[in-house]
């Protein structure tokens, strides 16, 4: 996500908690996509969310190749 001011929280292992509802990162990145007028129903929340200034997607191809 491009603005640090939207975030959210890890719920278990497939899923978060943003605004209150639990969701896949995927559809995270869709509620948040369009709270900034986004249009799209459908992105990769691994590559749209960051932890610690990393995508998601990174940090587990990371992790994985350690």
């Amino acid at each position: 996500v491009s603005d640090p001011l939207i975030t959210c929280t890890v719920y278990d292992e497939r899923t978060v908690n943003f605004q209150g509802q639990i969701v896949s990162t995927s559809r995270a990145a869709v509620l948040a996509n369009a709270s900034r007028g986004g249009l799209a129903t459908s992105l990769q929340g691994p590559i749209w969310w960051l932890y610690e200034d990393e995508t998601l997607s990174n940090r587990r191809e990371r992790l994985n190749s350690d």
